[in-house]
């Protein structure tokens, strides 16, 4: 699935040795007017913008991301799918099919999932090995022909910190109007 390209892009993005991270990180609020969302970034982010051709049609994924200095990766992105691919589709498959596709591209295996929910609307965290001996935690939302990914990528300490934790649960969704 195409938006699991982020997942692959930031794995390129992380260096090959990981050191313990900050003790007290520097978060800041996040908002995206056009995304419609808000999160809390462990820094400042940057901003890509990626187009990708897919069978669903040409995406363009927006992806806000921050590398500390020791590695750790920590990404926000959304992607609007054509409304006609997500039509009569059930949102738990839609994610299912983005989580295997994730785990695939990156080589690894499913260590643990949860279905949630984001301001009623339906997802899944998760956690991934890779093939490069790195982790990966993830959230996937879904809403209408939108999905949200979280992900952060570091050792397994990295990924099961209070900093991880405190940026995956701190993702807000304005419900987009009819």
């Amino acid at each position: 699935m195409s938006c699991v390209r982020v997942l692959s892009l930031a794995l390129v993005l992380v260096p090959l040795t990981l050191a313990k991270g900050d003790d007290e990180p520097s978060f800041k609020k996040l908002t995206s007017k056009e995304g419609r969302f808000t999160v809390l970034m462990p820094g400042q982010a940057e901003k890509e913008t990626m187009n990708v051709n897919t069978p669903a049609g040409k995406l363009t994924i927006h992806l806000f991301s921050v590398e500390k200095p020791d590695g750790r990766y920590f990404a926000v992105s959304y992607v609007d799918y054509p409304a006609a691919a997500v039509q009569g589709r059930d949102a738990s498959k839609l994610l299912d099919g983005a989580r295997n596709g994730a785990v695939s591209r990156v080589g690894g295996k499913l260590i643990d999932e949860k279905k949630i929910t984001v301001n009623t609307f339906p997802g899944r965290e998760f956690r991934c090995s890779t093939r490069s001996s790195f982790f990966c935690r993830m959230k996937l939302v879904v809403v209408r022909n939108r999905l949200y990914q979280l992900i952060v990528v570091g050792d397994r300490q990295a990924i099961d910190s209070d900093e991880s934790s405190r940026f995956i649960g701190s993702l807000a969704i304005v419900k987009p109007t009819e």
